[in-house]
């Protein structure tokens, strides 16, 4: 009976680790999107939630960091706060309808995913005109989400187990400059 009572304490904590969700989207027209989401809650009202995407096109280098608001803003810069670094990331940003985006950070993109994919936390600030919106975004299962998102599999391999990173093919604007990175097992990729 312990046992028992011992595994229903257990799963809340397993059930609420993984904020990240992920899969696979797309159209004929424009092919299929590998993706993943999670929701930054603002700390202030917790009924202001916007999402946190990751996407990629299969088969390319065109991957894509935003922030959907639920509702249209004028934001011009981001401010980061991983929790893991003393530092403050200040990136320039411009909305497009409800989404923000962000511009290619000069440190580096592959640099910015990996402080996504190492941090427990990021706090997130939007600055615009007149307007100061703060979020909390949890990342824990952002590593896992993440790597699914810029793991491209070997279009040979009919087991589709081996892949190479975004990160170890592409440059941080997309163009495939790494050809000849050896494939790995997708399933022990650690980055």
């Amino acid at each position: 009976m312990k046992k028992i009572i011992l595994l229903f304490l257990f799963i809340p904590i397993v059930s609420s680790g993984q904020d990240f969700t992920f899969g696979i989207n797309g159209n004929p027209i424009d092919g299929d999107y590998k993706y993943t989401t999670a929701n930054a809650i603002n700390p202030n009202n917790q009924f202001d939630v916007i999402k946190f995407v990751v996407n990629r096109k299969k088969g390319t280098g065109t991957t894509s960091i935003y922030f959907v608001l639920s509702s249209s803003e004028e934001v011009n810069k981001i401010i980061l706060k991983f929790s893991n670094e003393a530092e403050l990331i200040t990136l320039s940003a411009f909305a497009e309808n409800n989404i923000i985006r962000f511009r290619r950070p000069v440190t580096g993109f592959c640099k910015l995913i990996s402080k996504f994919q190492n941090a427990s936390s990021v706090y997130v600030r939007f600055l615009g005109n007149g307007i100061q919106r703060n979020y909390n975004l949890n990342l824990s299962g952002s590593k896992k989400a993440i790597d699914y998102v810029l793991l491209e599999k070997s279009p040979a391999d009919n087991l589709n187990s081996f892949c190479k990173h975004f990160c170890d093919i592409f440059d941080d604007e997309g163009n495939y400059v790494n050809p000849d990175f050896p494939f790995v097992d997708c399933d022990k990729y650690d980055g």
